[in-house]
């Protein structure tokens, strides 16, 4: 895990993580493959269809889709740097061409606020930004992640240093998904395969290999003053779990499309582990 030095961007935010290319090759390795597997998106949707508009966004989406799988990975699983890279690989490999964005940037936040991989405890305004996105995710129709936002947020307030104010946003998240719900209705729509379901069960029993397998040690944060506590890391597992099934059970396959990050993250991250246990160990 990189130990980076942000004292000046933790005066701001707790979820700020530079990406610094220049000193960190396996940032600059992402940026890479995010672009590669975006222009191989477009350009086969290009070849298939002949449609230029839809190419372009099929290569926006496709990259991002490989992008954000690359940082949720690295939040979940921060000392093997590789693995972010075969969520990576897999977000690309069953990306169907369209992601749902502001899901997945409120996945981010979530991440970085119960994992605290960055360092010191949510501030005042990494949680109201966090609550503010929760309620433009939850309006626009996934009001599964306003339930997600009350998990997070009370495991945030209760888990090793607890940060009690996240409990008055827990019950504010409660208030948006229930104003959503009233104002908007549930919006449930869609049909979840057997094929979709199948995958969905292979990334939640590789998660729970991961969830198993996590080291009972602490690791060091990005501000190497903090100390990461495995808890928190074995709760962003469960927060992924909750979002991708959430998603799923809303708006069936489009929805596990939709969040095909969520899951590539459960994935890769225990196929990385699964890796780990099975490689030859070397002899001294």
């Amino acid at each position: 895990m990189n130990n980076t030095k942000i004292p000046d961007m933790t005066a701001f935010s707790s979820f700020a993580r530079p990406l610094d290319p220049f000193n960190y090759r396996t940032n600059l390795y992402i940026l890479i493959m995010t672009a590669v597997c975006g222009a191989i998106a477009g350009a086969w949707m290009l070849l298939s269809s002949g449609d230029f508009a839809g190419a372009i966004f099929s290569g926006i989406y496709t990259g991002a889709a490989v992008f954000i799988s690359w940082v949720l990975a690295r939040d979940v699983d921060p000392e093997n740097d590789w693995s972010a890279f075969v969520c990576s690989g897999i977000a690309f490999v069953f990306c169907a061409g369209r992601v749902d964005i502001l899901p997945l940037a409120v996945a981010v936040f979530f991440l970085r606020m119960v994992s605290r991989v960055v360092g010191p405890p949510a501030k005042i305004t990494d949680s109201l930004l966090t609550l503010g996105m929760v309620g433009a995710t939850v309006f626009t129709g996934y009001w599964t992640f306003g339930i997600v936002a009350i998990v997070a947020f009370a495991i945030d307030g209760t888990l090793n240093k607890p940060l009690r104010t996240q409990w008055v946003f827990a019950g504010l998240s409660a208030f948006l998904t229930l104003g959503g719900l009233l104002i908007i209705g549930a919006n449930d729509s869609g049909y979840l395969g057997f094929g979709t379901l199948f995958l969905m069960l292979i990334a939640l029993g590789l998660g729970t290999f991961a969830f198993i397998q996590e080291k009972k040690t602490r690791i060091l944060a990005d501000n190497s003053l903090f100390a990461i506590e495995p808890a928190r890391l074995r709760a962003c597992l469960v927060i992924l779990a909750l979002m991708g099934i959430g998603g799923a059970f809303q708006f069936g396959d489009s929805g596990f499309y939709g969040l095909i990050s969520v899951w590539a993250v459960l994935a890769g991250v225990g196929a990385y582990q699964v890796y780990l246990r099975l490689r030859p160990t070397k002899r001294k």
